[in-house]
């Protein structure tokens, strides 16, 4: 195989990164050097960013660290979130919220801490901003899309 960025030819060690292809593709094969050059590659973490459909990309420990940080959002988020939704739109980021809490066994103020700080980051905007827009603009499926 070889890197589909700089196009060298087997390289000793290939990642697959999440960047987007003109096919639709979300996986792009790179060798270790456009790996490290990548913006889908976080140099603290030397981790491959976790990729979304919608192309943006972020590092699983970078939002580990930002929830460490931010942990005060996380208090009563959910009622936050219940007080400024429309039912069906509270219901749908509900079903998302269950599933991360059943996975990773957290509580329904965890997850959506997490999807937070995920969406705050593949935004590129801190983290109490995006949180403004989600409640002043009702805008609670943010945090899942």
């Amino acid at each position: 195989m070889n890197c589909e960025i700089c196009g060298v030819k087997e390289p000793a060690v290939l990642a697959l990164l999440p960047i987007p292809k003109e096919d639709g593709s979300l996986n792009t094969i790179v060798c270790e050097k456009c790996l490290e050059k990548s913006t889908a590659y976080c140099q603290k973490h030397r981790q491959i960013h976790l990729g979304f459909a919608d192309g943006t990309t972020v590092c699983p420990h970078c939002v580990d660290e930002m929830k460490a940080r931010t942990r005060h959002l996380a208090e009563s988020l959910q009622d936050r979130i219940r007080q400024v939704s429309k039912p069906d739109e509270f219901e749908e980021v509900s079903e998302h919220v269950k599933g991360a809490s059943y996975i990773m066994n957290w509580s329904a103020d965890e997850a959506l801490h997490h999807f937070l700080i995920t969406k705050a980051m593949r935004a590129k905007l801190d983290t109490e901003k995006i949180l403004s827009i989600i409640i002043k603009e009702r805008l609670p499926l943010l945090l899942i899309n």
